[in-house]
């Protein structure tokens, strides 16, 4: 009787464990938090560069950078 009983509430215990998966890896990461990790992995290998320039310059930039192949 007592074998029966521990069998019984260790099929249980699985039933119940197996049942539901738990997310191993922890919460799940936002857009943004996602954004500015990537952004801080970038700032180790890349320089940021943001600048206002006219069309005309612009053009003549990606031109050169479509000859050049970069």
């Amino acid at each position: 009787m007592i074998l029966e009983e521990t069998e019984m509430s260790q099929i249980e215990n699985a039933v119940t464990s197996s049942s539901k998966r738990i997310y191993r890896k922890g919460n799940p990461l936002s857009s943004a938090e996602k954004k500015r990790l990537s952004i801080s992995r970038k700032k180790t290998t890349h320089k940021e560069l943001n600048v206002f320039i006219q069309n005309i310059h612009k053009e003549s930039l990606q031109q050169l950078c479509e000859e050049t192949g970069t």
